[in-house]
């Protein structure tokens, strides 16, 4: 607002008013991201999306991720891997499935260095369905775990890369909603994430 407002009183050449409204329009989106984030949370707790709710084949949806980020990894230069077993379904509501993978998918890239490695794995253990995302990036202290799920939680070493706080926040809403749940851990480097 205050760029806005500036640029409303005060005289300014052509490329310099460009350079302020391309600013004003990025702290827009960040803020229509953000409200996004907070309503999709408040849906996701009020479970009103219920009606999407089908057989998932997991297995597929792992490979068509992996298709997706293997190339964002190679193009930070991070090695990728994908373990999936065959024929996995659960009953969920896919998009949302989806979305909380890829939350932790863009995590693992965004903190993880060139040359390390992101692993996405999933598999069955009797009555669970467990999906992994690990990485060997910066990681999460222990202390910090349950912490990091609360809404607008950025730790310190996150200060400086873009983001809202609400990530793992949407990702336990979304584990709350298919009655399970989001375990952390130190992946020795890095943190291992695994939706159960």
């Amino acid at each position: 607002r205050h760029r806005l407002e500036a640029m409303h009183f005060q005289p300014a050449d052509k490329e310099k008013k460009n350079v302020e409204l391309s600013a004003a329009i990025e702290d827009v989106d960040k803020l229509i991201s953000t409200f996004n984030a907070i309503l999709n949370i408040a849906q996701i707790k009020a479970e009103v999306r219920r009606d999407h709710w089908d057989d998932i084949d997991i297995t597929r949806m792992m490979e068509e991720l992996a298709e997706i980020y293997t190339l964002a990894a190679e193009d930070s230069d991070i090695k990728f891997d994908l373990y999936t077993e065959h024929n996995l379904h659960v009953f969920a509501d896919r998009q949302l499935l989806a979305q909380a993978t890829t939350n932790l998918l863009d995590n693992a890239i965004k903190y993880t260095p060139k040359g390390g490695k992101i692993q996405l794995k999933s598999y069955r253990t009797s009555e669970t369905l467990t999906i992994t995302v690990a990485d060997s990036g910066i990681g999460i202290p222990a202390n910090e775990y349950e912490r990091v799920l609360k809404r607008f939680v950025r730790l310190e070493n996150a200060r400086n890369t873009p983001g809202n706080g609400l990530g793992l926040s949407l990702v336990k809403a979304l584990m709350d909603l298919h009655h399970g749940k989001i375990i952390l851990n130190d992946n020795q480097p890095g943190l291992r994430i695994e939706l159960a």
